[in-house]
């Protein structure tokens, strides 16, 4: 009965086996087989009760290397198992299953479309200013042509603020008067932005909406009422993707004279909803700037002219995406953003 030998026996068979393994299963195994309850370790507490008590302690020490050394070479082993298992499972789930589709946003319609409309003026020279969305009352009204006694001024078409004739802009027209006065012609300018009336909203009335105001103001003899034509054929025709045929029909506007509405001939053949069935859809409004609006712009009327447009971005959107309701712009509903 030697022990010595059966600690070195028991430690190069287990050695021997560990070579031998290759999947987690073996491990498991050989571990049973040396660690549990009767196996091979606990079979060496036997010479406890056989030994002296001298010879107790130095065996006590061999027989706790060994067991450490078993536990410690299983453990190792176990771990490089679990690390291989891991970048296994790791590496089948990139192949099986590919990642899920993330919506991380867009630019929104009306941002993009802006974008869109100072492209295609800026071909034809036009340059984007940023105005003011709170003005005063001077500005939005009076110096437009706009009486103290004219039905936009009502409380119904008009938010106020707090202090006194100060309101939100009504128009992006507002503008034409404080650029000028900062600016010589030649002018050729757009103002997009938002507007603000006071009314009831229905699919197409919006109390906040965006209108594209044009500006442009030359000497006398060169500017022409076939200009401004062709400048909304030319726009109508880049935005809308196809050729524009534009007419321009007289109308009333306190800031411009002679003043037209512009219809853009609808896509339809027969007349449809869009078109209330004439063929054509009114768009824009425009018109030579009036001799009072260049005076209170320090302009003689004399020697310089111009013309003048505007039209709402959403309504140009409505028709080229046959949108049914301006609300929707504004309503922050997700299938709506996505779709366009």
């Amino acid at each position: 009965m030697n022990w010595e030998e059966d600690i070195k026996k028991t430690k190069i068979e287990f050695e021997e086996k560990l070579k031998k393994i290759k999947t987690k299963e073996e491990l498991d195994n050989v571990a049973l087989e040396f660690l549990k309850r009767k196996g091979k370790i606990a079979q060496l507490k036997n010479y406890f009760n056989l030994l002296k008590d001298e010879e107790k302690k130095i065996f006590g020490i061999k027989f706790n290397e060994l067991k450490n050394y078993i536990e410690k070479e299983i453990e190792r082993l176990n771990e490089s198992f679990k690390e291989t298992l891991d970048s296994k499972k790791f590496y089948n789930l990139i192949l099986s299953w590919p990642g899920k589709k993330q919506y991380i946003g867009s630019v929104h319609i009306l941002n993009r479309a802006k974008k869109e409309i100072i492209k295609i003026f800026n071909e034809i020279g036009f340059s984007a200013i940023d105005s003011p969305e709170i003005v005063n009352e001077y500005e939005n009204f009076d110096s437009l042509r706009i009486p103290k006694y004219h039905p936009a001024r009502d409380l119904w078409s008009t938010l106020w603020t707090t202090k006194k004739n100060i309101l939100l802009r009504t128009h992006t027209s507002a503008f034409q008067v404080p650029y000028l006065l900062k600016n010589l012609p030649p002018i050729r300018a757009i103002f997009i932005g938002k507007v603000y009336r006071y009314e009831a909203t229905d699919r197409r009335h919006e109390i906040q909406f965006n209108q594209i105001e044009g500006l442009y103001i030359d000497k006398e003899n060169k500017v022409t009422i076939s200009q401004l034509k062709w400048v909304f054929e030319y726009f109508f025709s880049r935005f809308f993707e196809r050729k524009a045929n534009v007419r321009l029909r007289p109308s009333y506007f306190p800031f411009v004279e002679p003043g037209f509405e512009v219809d853009l001939k609808c896509i339809c053949k027969r007349g449809c909803n869009i078109c209330s069935n004439t063929g054509f859809i009114e768009i824009a409004g425009a018109g030579r700037v009036h001799p009072y609006v260049l005076k209170q712009a320090k302009l003689d009327p004399r020697f310089y002219n111009g013309f003048a447009f505007g039209c709402g971005l959403e309504r140009i959107l409505m028709i080229k995406y046959n949108i049914p309701d301006i609300r929707y712009f504004l309503s922050g509903d997700l299938r709506f953003i996505k779709s366009i």
